[in-house]
Order: structure tokens, then C-alpha cells, then sequence
């Protein structure tokens, strides 16, 4: 058995109709995970998650693009829990799920 899509260790996904091709960034996958294992109970706002992600990388073209698609597929797929927050603002993420603590354990192996 092949196991969940994450658990697959190449840097590209087929892209679905109407989706870009970019390619998964390892880097900023872990640090999310990093982030969000480490928020305090209330969470990490998705912004501010961005801003410390991307701290070193903000002027490399494409990066922001990389971060916001990383972050994307981690709440798409389960691994981080996020909840929006009131009038549309953005949202918090509040959690890893059980798998995201698994994959951030294998990133650290």
C-alpha cells in the first residue's frame, strides 16, 4: 500500500485542473509544522505564520507563492488544523493532527 500522498518524499504533485504546478517546499513544510507544534493554545495567526516562514526568502521571486502553497496543501490535507476567523480575516491554525506530528517526526529523522 502506497500510504497518504505527504508520506511520498518527491517534491512535485500532479497539479488538478485550474491549479498551478508548484513544487512543494520541504523547508517551509517543516517550519510550519515547527510553528504550529510550538504555538501556545491559541494558535498562530496564518499571517504571522508566513512572515516567520519566510523571514530569509521574502525577496527570492516565487517564495511567497511557495510558502502560501505549502500551507495550503498542510490544511488540505489534514496535517494542520486551522479555524477562520471572524469576517473573513484569515485564520488561525490552532493544531497539528496526528499525522502532522507524524511527518514532522520524519522531517526531523
Amino acid at each position: 500500500m502506497a500510504g497518504p500522498p505527504w508520506s511520498q518524499r518527491n517534491d512535485t504533485r500532479q497539479p488538478a485542473d485550474g491549479e498551478s504546478d508548484l513544487k512543494r517546499n520541504w523547508k517551509y513544510i517543516q517550519h510550519y509544522l515547527q510553528l504550529v507544534e510550538t504555538a501556545d493554545h491559541a494558535g498562530i495567526p496564518q499571517g504571522q505564520a508566513l512572515q516567520e516562514v519566510l523571514k530569509e526568502d521574502i525577496r527570492i521571486p516565487g517564495s511567497v507563492d511557495e510558502a502560501v502553497y505549502a500551507l495550503d496543501l498542510l490544511i488540505e490535507e489534514g496535517l494542520i488544523r486551522a479555524q477562520a476567523l471572524a469576517e473573513g480575516k484569515g485564520q488561525v491554525l490552532t493544531s497539528l493532527s496526528w499525522a502532522g506530528h507524524d511527518l514532522l517526526d520524519r522531517l526531523r529523522g
